[in-house]
């Protein structure tokens, strides 16, 4: 474990593919800094998010909890005052907190519930009539030509400037969120997510160059991560498929922590916060049921869970090309199986062994495994549940221990 003087930079994406890291997916000139980062890191190959929705998910990164635990949903849009985050814990330790986020919704969410010591954002201004004109023939010209988004730009303009006025006496924690390119946004089509990996390397680029100029890279680690994997495209609607609920996540510590290593244990956005926590050196809450696990410690990948849950709620999405679903769904995902609960009990099974797309549902077909999958999955709601609660009781740590015991 490292001393708390080393700086920590979590890069964000709205949405990402989980191949942003694959050696084999990477080929274009402008992608070398995503294969250094791989050779340089830890790729976690079987990440996932914590929620489709971006509230939900984004609580889940900040403060290490499951939706079920947190309580921050699309149905209760606000940032839950019970639970620690990982701003107030690094900034108890001495480090200067700094969050850049150009959306402003987003910004406006996590501002409320975390105390940054500088946050910027874009101003909330009423525009004129020919500014709001200029700004969508901008943003149509951006369609057609294929341009970057101007968001992503600004995001790495802040924070060099916010770099040079830094001191460098204390530690320093820095938030980057990256909102989805013009392309991905509007276009939904399958080479959306090609566009968005150019831009990602564009953005991770300059952040890398410009630690190195202020020699500040061997002294920083970077996360870099995305709140729900690809964009939906129309031939893929399923807000709980493979490709939105996985989710690119890359650890780069400074030595002598592992490097170039492919990690293929579970883990979700949730276990960000706890590990950033034990980098830093601060002691994990005490008593805090649900909370995630720290993923790297004494420098060894510690083992995963057995399956991972993923939590899609009711209610209007906080940003474009989230899910919005009419129903409360779930998804238990085993190293084999994906079960889907729905509220109205019209639940999915697949089996990735057999089918690896996952379009044969097998509900119907295997209905005692389907049973069983149902019965762990609301065991694991349960504990998590009774966490955010308070309700916990002695026999609850055996709950969570076997509530993923799936048979494979």
């Amino acid at each position: 474990m490292t001393t708390p003087s080393c700086n920590i930079v979590l890069i964000c994406f709205a949405s990402a593919p989980t191949s942003w890291f694959d050696p084999t997916e990477l080929h274009e000139p402008q992608d070398e800094v995503l294969l250094a980062l791989a050779r340089e890191g830890l790729r976690f190959t079987h990440a996932f998010t914590n929620s489709p929705g971006p509230i939900e998910a984004l609580v889940s990164l900040f403060c290490g909890l499951a939706p079920a635990a947190h309580g921050a949903t699309s149905e209760s849009p606000q940032w839950p005052r019970h639970v620690p985050d990982a701003v107030n814990a690094l900034g108890s330790l001495g480090y200067n907190t700094v969050a850049i986020c150009p959306d402003r919704a987003v910004a406006e969410l996590v501002r409320g519930g975390t105390r940054f010591d500088w946050f910027l954002t874009s101003r909330w201004r009423l525009a004129s009539f020919v500014e709001r004109a200029w700004s969508l023939g901008r943003q149509v010209a951006g369609r057609w030509l294929d341009r970057g988004e101007a968001l992503g730009q600004r995001t790495n303009l802040a924070f060099f400037r916010w770099l040079d006025g830094h001191s460098s006496a204390r530690p320093f924690f820095a938030w980057l969120y990256y909102p989805a390119p013009v392309a991905e946004r509007h276009r939904g089509r399958a080479s959306g997510s090609e566009t968005a990996a150019s831009l990602a390397a564009k953005h991770l680029s300059g952040v890398v160059r410009a630690l190195e100029q202020r020699g500040l890279w061997e002294r920083t680690a970077l996360v870099v991560t995305a709140l729900r994997g690809a964009a939906r495209t129309q031939q893929n609607a399923d807000s709980l498929a493979e490709n939105v609920v996985r989710v690119p996540l890359l650890f780069r510590l400074p030595p002598p922590a592992p490097a170039g290593f492919i990690v293929e244990e579970f883990c979700q956005l949730s276990d960000v916060f706890p590990t950033l926590l034990h980098f830093a050196g601060c002691p994990e809450p005490s008593g805090a049921s649900g909370f995630g696990r720290v993923l790297i410690r004494e420098n060894l990948v510690t083992p995963g869970p057995r399956a991972v849950v993923v939590e899609e709620y009711r209610g209007r999405a906080l940003a474009q090309g989230a899910s919005c679903s009419g129903y409360r769904r779930r998804l238990l995902r085993t190293n084999r199986f994906r079960f889907v609960w729905r509220s109205d009990e019209a639940n999915e099974l697949y089996d990735l062994m057999v089918e690896p797309v996952g379009q044969r549902d097998l509900a119907l077909e295997r209905p005692e495994l389907a049973a069983a999958m149902r019965v762990h999955l609301f065991e694991w709601l349960a504990f998590h549940h009774g966490s955010r609660e308070g309700a916990m009781t002695p026999g609850m740590q055996q709950i969570q221990q076997s509530a993923l015991r799936v048979v494979l």
